[in-house]
């Protein structure tokens, strides 16, 4: 995606074309439709009738595109998910009611919700997602989950924490990635993907990424001199060639997984341990605030992870925890940059 394609979406927000979401409409209302639902009561079940409805409606959608052909891989693809997704469907009225309203005028939006919590799923904050077929593609800006991906607290944070990580990742000659998933800190806002000259390294252990990065790297990893290594963040730590040799360390979507004290203590500690000497050398990551949107993205969307993220109860509750932990490390922050559902951390060595 080109630099003017990204702020494209981004735009649409800042020139006033699309107004701030009502909260309480975007979410709450269906968060509430399932928890309800969870009473036995007959009128807040989702029914195959409701169920017949909200397939014929997304075919009914797909319909639409001019192409034949198009119609047959979107319906193939709908046909391929639907037995995983009209069982979440059925069991959650919340999500009944969010996919008749939104997600049946979407090519885009079942996949995605398919692919939750994968980090395919995360392209949707650049407009980019898997349309019906199941190719990963670009959203039109006509489709409406574009519009989704635009307003979208959680990838309006996911595209401004970013740009911070470019920012420096554009002065650092070494630079290492723990839980790197599909890099978009190098693919994002025109950064000049290999031709810095820097060494790049990269872990997750999330096997599935390797599908994924073939479908958003034009090349080879190796071919822009990115080592990555599909292994947990326990390996990077313990192989000592690691040890003092990167002025930053990034750690993007990571830390809210690991939120008690003992837990942030072990990991920046670790992280210390990866930092070259000197004044330059810096740890980035950041913690997830508590929102409504978070609470609709794991009650009505789905959107789950094992261990399950742990939202921080506010900014000042997140800034406290990570001030006392570094404290005790020898580490200082040194600058906190935030919206309403992240809060991004630079912090060095005292």
């Amino acid at each position: 995606m080109t630099y003017a394609q990204d702020e494209k979406i981004e735009n649409l927000l800042e020139s006033g074309v699309l107004p701030e979401i009502s909260q309480w409409w975007h979410g709450m209302r269906f968060v509430f439709n399932t928890l309800l639902s969870r009473r036995p009561l007959p009128w807040r079940r989702v029914s195959k009738h409701e169920l017949s409805h909200i397939y014929n409606e997304l075919l009914t959608h797909c319909a639409l595109v001019d192409s034949p052909e198009q119609y047959k891989l979107d319906k193939l693809g709908l046909d391929t998910i639907w037995p995983k997704m009209s069982v979440l469907i059925r069991k959650n009225p919340g999500l009944a009611k969010f996919m008749r309203e939104y997600g049946v005028h979407s090519r885009f939006f079942l996949q995605f919700l398919y692919h939750v919590p994968q980090a395919s799923s995360l392209g949707a904050a650049f407009g980019e997602g898997h349309d019906m077929s199941g190719k990963y593609t670009q959203i039109p800006q006509s489709d409406l989950m574009y519009r989704f991906s635009a307003q979208d607290e959680m990838f309006v944070w996911l595209r401004r924490r970013t740009k911070m990580v470019q920012d420096r990742l554009k002065k650092s000659k070494s630079v290492l990635f723990i839980g790197a998933g599909s890099l978009p800190e190098l693919r994002r806002y025109d950064f000049p993907l290999g031709q810095l000259k820097q060494r790049v390294v990269g872990y997750d252990s999330n096997l599935a990424l390797r599908a994924h990065l073939a479908e958003v790297f034009d090349k080879p990893l190796e071919t822009y001199g990115i080592d990555y290594h599909f292994e947990s963040f326990e390996a990077a730590f313990n192989d000592k060639k690691n040890w003092g040799q990167y002025d930053l360390v990034v750690a993007n979507g990571v830390l809210s997984y690991y939120t008690k004290h003992a837990q942030l203590e072990n990991m920046l500690k670790n992280m210390k341990l990866m930092l070259a000497d000197g004044k330059a050398s810096t740890i980035m990551f950041d913690l997830q605030l508590m929102q409504m949107e978070l609470v609709r993205d794991a009650v009505v969307l789905n959107w789950r992870t094992k261990p399950q993220i742990k939202p921080e109860k506010s900014l000042q509750v997140a800034v406290s925890k990570v001030k006392k932990v570094c404290a005790k490390l020898g580490l200082q922050i040194i600058k906190c940059e935030f919206n309403n559902i992240g809060v991004m951390f630079y912090v060095k060595e005292s």
